[in-house]
């Protein structure tokens, strides 16, 4: 998600958004990275390889089934909530 951001958007590192847009791609790779040198995690997704295909099936099914993915759910909820409220007042 912050991949696409940065590179199909028109981002500036001059404002907030693109230094922002930038710190979370860094951190994002970062733990990512982490997190697969990690030897623990390199034997135990050896050890166990239907775990990687349930975490699939369970982001397909999660992202394909409900039509949204969660970040999507979260970066929107300010208007979901404004549209609720909307609809309590009639």
């Amino acid at each position: 998600m912050v991949c696409d951001k940065l590179f199909t958007e028109h981002f500036h590192l001059s404002k907030k958004s693109g230094r922002v847009a930038i710190g979370e791609f860094a951190i994002i790779t970062s733990i990512s990275r982490f997190i697969l040198e990690w030897q623990f995690m390199r034997n135990f997704f050896l050890s166990y390889p239907e775990l990687v295909l349930g975490v699939i099936v369970l982001l397909v099914v999660v992202g394909r089934f409900r039509g949204l993915q969660i970040f999507e759910l979260l970066r929107f909820m300010p208007l979901i909530k404004k549209h609720l409220e909307d609809d309590e007042e009639e």
